[in-house]
């Protein structure tokens, strides 16, 4: 079953998904965080037969922040989802980093998304 990664910020969701074999994370769209965030993500998991989320949550930031990330991943809870965290840090410097060496101009959250997913996805074949 697939596993979606998601990078959540204050203005914007960046989501990607892995692969059937959960492998290899894939970017996949970048949404407003609003109030159908929570919906379209509970959507996506029925569409594409997501099994667990990984959710990013960044070392030393503030409290309110954290407990933003925290709030967001009890409202995917309570829509059945299995919520896991994933150190986020240095994943958007990470993204553009990557995007210039290719010479990409424009960077997503959704690529921040796929660093966080493939992270998660790494340690997890790494306990195997």
């Amino acid at each position: 079953m697939k596993i979606l990664g998601i990078d959540f910020g204050t203005k914007n969701v960046g989501i990607s998904i892995s692969d059937d074999e959960g492998r290899v994370a894939f970017l996949r769209v970048t949404q407003k965080r609003d109030e159908h965030i929570v919906s379209y993500i509970v959507d996506m998991r029925e569409k594409e037969g997501v099994e667990t989320v990984v959710l990013g949550m960044p070392q030393n930031i503030p409290e309110r922040w954290k407990e933003d990330i925290e709030e967001f991943k009890k409202e995917l809870e309570q829509k059945g989802l299995k919520v896991v965290f994933q150190d986020e840090s240095f994943s958007s410097h990470e993204a553009h980093h990557s995007a210039h060496q290719f010479g990409i101009k424009t960077v997503t959250d959704s690529s921040a998304a796929a660093i966080i997913l493939q992270r998660y996805l790494d340690r997890e074949s790494n306990k195997a």
